[in-house]
């Protein structure tokens, strides 16, 4: 069965409005159309809200029917498949089978581009461009969601970075004192030093003297 495709938010408002400004003001068919655009143009954003809302419930309708028609296709392509992939004894040549469920597969992904292509080309371009507009505001503020998040990740990694040389200047003080110590120990050890000295190496040691 084939899908009904998608009706726009002007698309809807013709339908609701169209005949009514042809009966009204007795205009013809594309003099019509002009007051129609006329007065969806004049329209506020929201005024024209529950009309996005119909598309875009109307847009959910064909994507469902979509996939469920995608899924069909894929389910009647695999049972072909099943049919072409050679079994234990036949003599099919694999190769031209792989090319057929290729092409049968290039075909889904063309007709999926077709219907994306009859979607845009009944939709009004305003409405396209302002899809444009809000997917590339998205897009956008995706991008500095990403810079913002990168430039957090820089400056924790800085600061480890911080706490790693300030820890690693504690560590070779802390060595250079211990080393320092064993020497003046080992002066009083062999006689060659007073515990005097020592305590006076011992304040150098420690930043004192």
């Amino acid at each position: 069965m084939a899908i009904t495709k998608t009706k726009s938010a002007f698309g809807f408002f013709q339908a609701q409005n169209l005949g009514k400004i042809k009966n009204e003001l007795s205009l013809s068919m594309g003099d019509a159309m002009k007051e129609l655009s006329t007065r969806w143009k004049a329209l506020s954003k929201t005024d024209r809200e529950p009309f996005f809302q119909l598309e875009a419930e109307d847009r959910e309708r064909f994507q469902h029917e979509s996939a469920q028609a995608d899924s069909e296709a894929f389910a009647e392509q695999e049972k072909r498949r099943e049919n072409l992939v050679a079994k234990d004894g036949e003599g099919v040549s694999m190769r031209g089978e792989r090319k057929k469920i290729a092409m049968e597969r290039e075909q889904v992904e063309d007709d999926r581009k077709r219907r994306r292509a009859r979607i845009e080309a009944d939709t009004d371009p305003e409405i396209l461009a302002e899809r444009r507009r809000v997917k590339q505001q998205k897009k956008t503020e995706a991008l500095e969601r990403q810079k913002k998040r990168d430039a957090e990740e820089q400056k924790l990694k800085a600061r480890h970075n911080k706490l790693d040389k300030d820890a690693k200047k504690k560590q070779a003080k802390r060595l250079e004192y211990l080393l320092e110590q064993s020497s003046i120990f080992g002066k009083l050890k062999s006689g060659q030093g007073s515990a005097k000295d020592a305590e006076e190496d011992d304040k150098k040691a420690d930043g004192y003297v």
